[in-house]
């Protein structure tokens, strides 16, 4: 595209009002806030991305785990 429709133009601006006053509202550079981690229902994810995930952190388990085993 050229141009961003109103429709993108106006997500986009209230994704950065959101972020501005995410950063605002909580005081500073507390290292408390800058660690918010989603919450994620590891089952359901799919079996090639639960193994991607137990390779990228280097967790240890035994071969063969099911997605349930994996979830775990």
């Amino acid at each position: 595209h050229l141009y961003i429709c109103d429709f993108h133009k106006n997500f986009i601006q209230s994704v950065r009002n959101k972020r501005k006053r995410k950063t605002s509202d909580d005081g500073g550079d507390s290292p408390e806030h800058d660690t918010d981690i989603p919450e994620v229902d590891l089952f359901q994810l799919q079996v090639n991305t639960l193994r991607r995930y137990k390779r990228h952190y280097k967790l240890q388990t035994r071969p063969g785990f099911n997605k349930a085993q994996l979830a775990e």
